[in-house]
């Protein structure tokens, strides 16, 4: 958290993956007394979805002229 607290994020076990339910610049993973840091390297931040769209194909509603 950018005031230096930690929070739990949900996260589940996928073929000895780690499966993280959230996004974040820097992660800290901890058990017992160890702990890693992991900070994505991918861009994050794509920019908003105007479309709504995954494929990018948009429907467009036509109505028939009355």
């Amino acid at each position: 958290m950018p005031d230096g607290t930690e929070t739990v994020a949900d996260a589940h076990n996928e073929q000895n993956v780690v499966v993280v339910h959230g996004v974040s610049r820097l992660f800290r993973f901890r058990l017992n007394g160890l702990v890693v840091e992991a900070r994505p390297t991918a861009q994050v931040n794509t920019g908003y979805n105007f479309n709504g769209t995954t494929t990018g194909e948009i429907r467009e509603l036509k109505h028939a002229e009355q």
